[in-house]
Formats: C-alpha cells, structure tokens, sequence
C-alpha cells in the first residue's frame, strides 16, 4: 500500500483501505490543528486524496469525494 497509494493507484482489501483510512484521519487532525500540507509526509497527502480530502482546504467537505 505504501507504493500504490502515493502512485494513485487502487488499493485493494479490507486491511489496505483500514490503513489508507486511519492515516487519512490522522493527517485531516494534523491539518486541522493547525499544520500545513507541506508539513505532512507523502503518504499523509495521499490517504488524505485517497480519502477524498483537499490538503489545502480540509475544511469545506464540499471538496470531500467518496474513494473509488
């Protein structure tokens, strides 16, 4: 998972998404108390497109996709 989900590829099985999912939250907490996206891994920034997050907008869930 740790190569497919910076690459943009699918990620497949229950375990691999309950990662992608917890590092997702994880990060959107980061963001939210007050960290910037530049401060977060790769990986960070890529559960969180995974997740359908914008890492420079967090907040709006207007900008929130359900993963496919």
């Amino acid at each position: 998972m740790e190569q497919r989900l910076p690459a943009g590829r699918r990620i497949r099985g229950d375990e691999a998404e309950f990662l992608a999912a917890d590092l997702a939250f994880r990060a959107y907490k980061e963001l939210l108390r007050g960290a910037e996206p530049g401060d977060l891994l790769a990986l960070d920034l890529a559960a969180l497109r995974w997740a359908g997050i914008d890492p420079d907008d967090p907040d709006d869930p207007g900008t929130w996709r359900p993963a496919e």
